[in-house]
Formats: structure tokens, C-alpha cells, sequence
């Protein structure tokens, strides 16, 4: 019994030292539909842009050619549980974050197969005085009358065009004054009674941890599990040093078989050495 009670001690001891280190934050993270801030609109028929702002099922009207949506400052914590994965909607990234991936999107269905464009409006004053406009639009898509969600990637196409070096946090979480940027969904259909049913305008976009990782006060870490392999090395080193303290420590005291736990302290300990030398071999 004393032996196991010693194997015991050694577990409580060395286990925090396995599961409770918060570690560095690694992996990807991907920000889908942020609700919007600002907004604007031109010709929606029921309702007002705002419907369009945040992906929670209420629609903006839209109608004729020229119809349009717009959403911008996509930094609001607030948003709706609808479509998975909500708390998506609002993981934004730290400052220094590295920007795998931009994406404009829009979740759109119609009464009858409608075409519309994702456009983006990107604007930037370089010394105070001088400012710089560049616009970047899909091609054709066509809304069917089942919501789904369109995407037209733009990772590249700014840093292509020569408006940006990189994508940053700070810009996608609308927090530079010196640069800014808006989404626009444009009907292009002369239909008025054929309307595009717009639930959400806006971004979706993957970033990481910059190289060293984050982890501060306010970023999610990750929590290990423990090494297997440590777990029974250590587990073993200890025992062998604990297990025949242990039966010392037993065989001083009067009563009971101590054959029966001399057998048991030995097997124990044969364990314990069992347990050290597969950590070593698999180690």
C-alpha cells in the first residue's frame, strides 16, 4: 500500500508542471462576417443597410441596376449566433499579427437568379495632404434563391495594384486613421421586381501569430497535455527512489506479512524501472 501511496505523491507533484503552463498561441484563426460599424446604401427598396451590416437573417432589399450596399469598420464585438461559427465574428487580431488571407463576402439569395459585383474602396493619405483611391471589383456573380455565401479573394489584388506592401491588423480592424477601406455589393440587374435578398456585406480573413508567438493579457493561449513519455520517465525515476524508502519505512513497523509486501514493494519497483527505461528507449 505504501508503495502505491508513494507513486501517488509523485503524480500530484510533477503533473501541474504538464497541464497548467500556458503556452505560446500557434495556429490560425479565421475571422468570418465581422459586424460592421458604418454602412451606406442607395436604392434598397425595404428596409435600410443596416439589415445588411451583420450576418443574423434580416435582409436588405435590393432592386434595379446601379443598387447598391456598402459596410465598412469592421471592428464591432457585437453579432448575431446565426451560421456557425459564431465567436468567429469577433477574433480579431493582435497588433503584428501576420495576415494569411482577405476575402470580401456576401451572403445573398434572390427571388429569381440575379447578378451583382463585390467591390472594394480602398483610400489612403500618405503625407496629410495627398490621397491615394483604388478600386478593385469581381467578376459576375448569380444569386440563386438559396442563401449561400460569395467570395471574391483579394489578398494580393491591393498589394498588386500598389496600394499596400501587406495586409496588417491595423487595418483590418479599422484603427488607422490614415487609411481606410469599404465593401460594396452592386445589383446589376434592371429588374425592380426581381429583388437580391442581402443578409451580410463584408470580410472574412485568416491570421496568425506573428513568428514568437503572442500570448499577453487578452490573447488566447493554449493549454498542453502532458507528455506521455516525461509522464512515465519521471514517473519511474521517482518511484525507484520512493519505493524502497517506502518499504523500509514499512518494515520497521510490527504487523502484517512482510513477505507479502517485500513481494510488493519488488514488484513495484520492477514496475517503476519498467516505466524509466521505456522513456529513455522511446524518448
Amino acid at each position: 500500500m505504501v508503495p502505491i501511496c508513494a507513486l501517488a505523491v509523485a503524480f500530484v507533484f510533477m503533473f501541474p508542471c504538464y497541464s497548467f503552463a500556458k503556452a505560446t498561441p500557434y495556429g490560425s484563426f479565421d475571422v468570418f462576417a465581422p459586424t460592421a460599424k458604418l454602412k451606406g446604401w442607395h436604392d434598397v427598396l425595404y428596409g435600410t443597410g443596416d439589415q445588411a451590416k451583420k450576418l443574423d437573417g434580416t435582409y436588405a432589399f435590393v432592386s434595379g441596376l446601379g443598387s447598391y450596399i456598402q459596410s465598412q469598420d469592421f471592428s464591432s464585438t457585437t453579432y448575431n449566433n446565426y451560421w456557425a461559427p459564431y465567436s468567429n465574428r469577433s477574433a480579431f487580431p493582435p497588433d503584428g499579427a501576420t495576415i494569411l488571407g482577405v476575402s470580401l463576402i456576401a451572403v445573398v439569395r434572390a427571388q429569381v437568379t440575379k447578378p451583382f459585383t463585390l467591390s472594394i474602396v480602398y483610400g489612403r493619405d500618405w503625407d496629410g495632404d495627398s490621397w491615394s483611391m483604388y478600386m478593385l471589383t469581381s467578376s459576375m456573380f448569380y444569386a440563386t434563391t438559396t442563401d449561400q455565401v460569395y467570395s471574391y479573394n483579394i489578398t494580393a489584388d491591393l498589394i498588386a495594384e500598389g496600394a499596400i506592401t501587406a495586409w496588417n491588423a491595423t487595418m483590418l480592424k479599422s484603427t488607422s486613421s490614415d487609411e481606410w477601406f469599404y465593401v460594396q455589393l452592386m445589383s446589376w440587374a434592371d429588374t425592380p421586381g426581381h429583388i437580391l435578398y442581402v443578409d451580410y456585406v463584408g470580410l472574412s480573413y485568416i491570421w496568425s501569430y506573428p513568428s514568437g508567438g503572442g500570448g499577453g493579457d487578452g490573447e488566447p493561449g493554449i493549454f498542453t497535455t502532458p507528455d506521455v513519455i516525461g509522464l512515465m520517465g519521471m514517473t519511474g525515476f521517482i518511484g525507484m527512489i520512493g519505493v524502497p524508502a517506502a518499504s523500509i519505512w514499512f518494515f520497521r513497523r510490527d504487523g502484517g506479512s512482510k513477505i507479502y509486501f517485500g513481494v510488493m514493494a519488488l514488484v513495484a519497483f520492477t514496475v517503476c524501472l519498467g516505466f524509466f527505461l521505456a522513456s529513455i528507449n522511446g524518448g
